[in-house]
């Protein structure tokens, strides 16, 4: 048997009329005052009017993060930006079945697909809230950069900042092959 989506079943947000910008903590129109129409790509029905931004919009979201980064956030200790990512990853999950349908209905994907992720989107979010107490060494910048975007770290690993994890890619630019966090040995470099 085939579920359906049916408009009975759209999150609350689409009830509304057109989504502004989240700018500075307050929801604000585009600059320009333009909009633009997002469609459920299953049916062509149109889901939200959106407010489109444009450079104007940029410029002041720039500023009010840069203001936010130097004031208050700053001052944040690593334990207070777990917090938040704990609670960010709460809220989640206690809205993750609305998310979910808003994806589905946004980006196509099949329902089950979407509420499929539950596991992993936890896991995400609950991994970064570990690491903003797990700091350990420094990053400097490598004598032997070179543009490759190798760092050595004090803790004596070398890292390939074109990547985040630690399996290895291949750098479509130049063709080598980067493995991240790799023991440094007199010289040696992160990209092959």
């Amino acid at each position: 048997m085939h579920n359906e989506i049916t408009l009975q079943d759209r999150p609350a947000l689409l009830a509304q009329n057109t989504k502004q910008l989240l700018i500075d903590g307050k929801w604000l129109p585009s600059v320009s005052g333009k909009t633009l129409d997002t469609f459920n790509p299953a049916t062509g029905e149109v889901l939200a009017h959106l407010a489109e931004a444009d450079a104007a919009d940029v410029d002041l979201a720039v500023k009010a993060a840069r203001r936010a980064f130097e004031g208050k956030w700053s001052k944040w200790t690593p334990y207070d930006r777990q917090r938040l990512l704990m609670r960010v990853h709460d809220l989640v999950d206690k809205h993750f079945d609305e998310l979910a349908m808003l994806e589905t209905l946004d980006m196509g994907s099949p329902l089950s697909r979407t509420l499929g992720m539950r596991r992993y989107v936890s896991q995400v979010i609950l991994y970064y809230a570990t690491q903003t107490v797990n700091v350990a060494g420094e990053t400097l910048p490598n004598s032997r950069r070179s543009g490759r975007g190798v760092f050595c770290r004090a803790d004596g690993f070398f890292k390939c900042d074109q990547q985040h994890d630690h399996s290895p890619r291949r750098d479509f630019r130049t063709g080598r092959v980067c493995h991240s966090f790799r023991r440094c040995r007199g010289g040696a470099e992160a990209c092959e």
